[in-house]
């Protein structure tokens, strides 16, 4: 196993070719742009055009099967994103504002290379070469010609990446499983309770502050012992569910928004950009003392409302849009609890909620598994 620069692995790495693209045109040979890779694959449907029919000009610029593409000016957030090129079947010339790496055969796979460029050694390096200006980020082929990867022998490259392939099968098989799943809750819930947005079995109406306890406490300073704190970042938003935390020797360590005390039960609700879905159910406990952001709604029902049932409700599309309607502010979109609370839902009776309830937990039990390989 031997430690190389990017340079001495690759034939070339170089920008792509100046082309003034026509942004009503979808004629001729295709062009990549930066938001060909914004999702970390080719994009076929985000190529830019220019009524270009000849390729003889553009030959030496066009994709070869295994050149891999790379972000180096945009976001911080997306500076360093890769995709590679594995289709043959058309021409597509590499443009500007994306660099183009192409691996020397004999020393590494296009795979492994690619497989390189989503690893922490790789972003700490990116990061390291990043200069920053007000409003994008970038880095220069110079400086990323000077990254260290390690490369091991080419049979082992090889094994490295058959294992790899079966993991992304498995995981590809996994999502689609669970979406499956939850498109089988949603069926479930429309034939057990009809459509929501217009409540079409005519169930009883209720807002939400008259079915919710109204005895979420803030924590005590004084109070001493670990706790678990949970903030928006702790939530993924995809699938609804808390996915990590942090841990404190006492409170007085948390961050100043830890304050709310929570309960197993409790549902989530973030108050900023509800757009973004930060919702999940608190299922257990991480500690006696576990802790919530104060950029959380946090709603406690009573009994008259199973948590299966109503999260269901607050986690759906239609749900999402009554929020997006209420909130304020065009650079730091929020909702108030208030407005939360205020918002009417179907009560059904209780012991058609508790039927529903039991019916997915069958369904999360098989939908923990998959997740529990995807995330």
């Amino acid at each position: 196993m031997k430690i190389f620069k990017l340079k001495d692995i690759s034939e070339f790495i170089r920008n792509g070719v100046t082309i003034k693209q026509d942004i009503s045109s979808k004629e001729g040979i295709p062009i990549t742009r930066i938001e060909t890779i914004s999702k970390g694959t080719i994009d076929f449907n985000k190529l830019g055009y220019s009524n270009i029919f000849k390729i003889e000009k553009y030959k030496e610029w066009l994709l070869k099967k295994g050149d891999i593409l790379i972000s180096h000016i945009n976001s911080e957030k997306h500076l360093g994103k890769s995709a590679i090129y594995l289709d043959n079947n058309y021409d597509i010339i590499h443009g500007m504002n994306l660099l183009c790496i192409r691996a020397i055969d004999k020393k590494v796979f296009p795979e492994y290379l690619q497989l390189f460029f989503k690893t922490n050694q790789y972003k700490k390096q990116i990061k390291k070469i990043t200069k920053k200006s007000v409003n994008q980020a970038s880095f220069s082929v110079n400086d990323f010609k000077e990254i260290l990867i390690t490369v091991p022998d080419l049979n082992i490259q090889e094994k490295i990446i058959k294992k790899i392939k079966v993991l992304e099968k498995i995981l590809e098989n996994n999502k689609l499983k669970l979406d499956y799943l939850s498109e089988l809750t949603k069926s479930l819930f429309t034939r057990m309770f009809g459509d929501i947005r217009t409540n079409s079995k005519n169930w009883e109406t209720k807002k939400i502050d008259e079915c919710i306890l109204n005895n979420i406490e803030n924590i005590n300073l004084k109070i001493n012992g670990e706790i678990a704190y949970i903030d928006i970042s702790s939530i993924n938003n995809k699938e609804n569910k808390i996915f990590s935390y942090k841990i404190y020797n006492n409170i007085n360590e948390a961050p100043s928004r830890a304050k709310k005390i929570l309960n197993e039960g409790d549902i989530l609700i973030s108050t900023v950009r509800p757009n973004l879905k930060n919702i999940a159910i608190l299922n257990n406990k991480i500690l006696p003392l576990t802790i919530g952001s104060t950029g959380f709604c946090v709603l406690r029902f009573k009994d008259i409302i199973n948590n299966k049932y109503i999260f269901e409700i607050i986690k759906s599309d239609n749900f999402t849009e009554m929020l997006v309607k209420k909130q304020i502010g065009a650079n730091y979109p929020a909702i108030s609890d208030r407005d939360i609370k205020l918002i009417e839902i179907p009560v059904p009776p209780i012991e058609l909620q508790n039927k529903f309830a039991e019916r997915v937990e069958k369904i999360e039990k098989l939908s923990f598994n998959y997740f529990k390989v995807v995330v």
